[in-house]
């Protein structure tokens, strides 16, 4: 049951538009994914630039974290949530209004920005209507909502950019994000905030930072969101093209199943480390599949259409491996600072987006052969395979990374 300080329907109704938001939040952040040869174009950017503009957003998006989620504490999400839409808004405009590559960048920036007010208005907006038992529950329904909003940002999107321009789309984009800021402002719950006395920022975050496993626990899960942030996110389509000989359209749409697997796989891996116990065991196992997966993928073992749709389906699922390893992370802490700590992990683990995407496309550059196409570089599929191949690598580090915790884990109790 609701609280009973909200009005029942109001308070669902502030819960689907921060679900919304979520949704919109992750169209904007696959965008690049689509509009990659646009931009390339346009920019006359190569592939290095074009890594730190997808990459830029994870930057800011993990640095937003811990602002907005005091903004969200002390004033409540009535109007923290309508500025982080309208600062997206803002973000987005560059790409339609500006001939300048450096205010482009500046734009994904702020994207990232006022995006991380999304999943953190989606849990204060939870806690506020919603008892303590219905949070996990509530909370994943509105992150499977704002996944979907990744797989509507591959072949449907792809389609309607392909049919009036991506120019066009984005204008309908930026439409959709007013009148969500609109109605954010008319719906949200005003929730008392927390008195500044009440809020010790420095002690809490001495207290986090000195366990030094919830920095490993966040380095080694960093290194496995690869095929996430690396190659769904921005990557993947190409790659598809390049080296499957794809359309834009199917390339995307069988990049965007990885979000769709990654919606039930939130669930799935979380109740089978419930189930078991064994945290560390399935973390490990999920990035042992997942480098087989891509190894795949990458050498080409089948082109088949639907046997790859299950792979990259398998992959979302086992991206899962996440809500472990933020449940792990708040293991070692009181209960007064689980927020923040899984706030810290969150920020540290999207971080690696920004390696993730810069790394890809350095790679490319550096293996160009000299190709040109309508006045922009082009690479070859052996070039994307290559540098593809650092999600593997690092999925593999982070699985023995993970083993390495476990077995000093393992150690210090038998040693206790």
């Amino acid at each position: 049951m609701v609280k009973n300080t909200h009005n029942r329907a109001s308070i669902w109704l502030a819960w689907l538009i921060t679900s919304l938001f979520y949704t919109y939040q992750y169209i904007l952040r696959v965008i690049p994914n689509i509009i990659m040869p646009n931009i390339t174009e346009k920019f006359r950017i190569d592939s290095a630039d074009f890594g730190q503009f997808a990459g830029i957003y994870y930057i800011t998006y993990a640095a937003a974290h811990i602002p907005i989620g005091t903004l969200l504490d002390k004033k409540g999400p009535k109007y923290v949530v309508p500025a982080c839409i309208l600062i997206t808004i803002l973000g987005t405009l560059p790409l339609i209004l500006s001939d300048s590559w450096i205010v482009v960048c500046i734009g994904r920036a702020l994207i990232g920005f006022g995006s991380a007010g999304a999943i953190l208005g989606l849990f204060k907006v939870t806690h506020i209507g919603f008892p303590r038992h219905q949070f996990a529950r509530v909370v994943g329904i509105g992150a499977f909502v704002g996944l979907m909003g990744a797989l509507y940002g591959g072949k449907p999107l792809a389609y309607l950019i392909a049919t009036y321009g991506y120019e066009t789309i984005i204008k309908y984009l930026i439409y959709a994000g007013l009148l969500f800021a609109l109605i954010a402002v008319l719906v949200m719950p005003k929730a008392k905030g927390i008195r500044s006395d009440e809020v010790n920022l420095r002690k809490d975050l001495a207290e986090i930072w000195k366990h030094k496993d919830i920095i490993y626990i966040s380095l080694f899960a960093g290194l496995m969101v690869g095929p996430l942030e690396g190659f769904a996110d921005a990557w993947g389509a190409a790659f598809m093209q390049n080296v499957y000989s794809m359309d834009r359209a199917t390339a995307s749409f069988l990049t965007s199943i990885v979000f769709l697997g990654m919606a039930f796989g939130s669930s799935l891996i979380a109740y089978l480390g419930e189930k078991t116990k064994s945290y560390y065991s399935v973390i490990i196992s999920c990035a042992a599949m997942m480098t087989i997966f891509f190894v795949v993928i990458m050498l080409k073992i089948t082109t088949m259409t639907y046997i790859l749709m299950c792979l990259f389906f398998m992959i979302g699922i086992l991206s899962g491996y996440q809500i472990l390893t933020t449940y792990l992370s708040t293991t070692f802490v009181r209960e007064g600072v689980v927020g923040l700590t899984t706030a810290i992990v969150n920020m540290i683990v999207m971080s690696f987006g920004y390696l993730f995407h810069s790394v890809i496309g350095k790679m490319l550059s550096l293996t160009w052969d000299g190709t040109m196409i309508d006045g922009a570089k082009a690479y070859s599929s052996e070039s994307y395979i290559y540098s593809i191949s650092v999600i593997p690598i690092c999925l593999a580090i982070g699985g023995l990374g993970f083993f390495w915790l476990r077995s000093k884990q393992r150690k210090a109790a038998n040693l206790d």
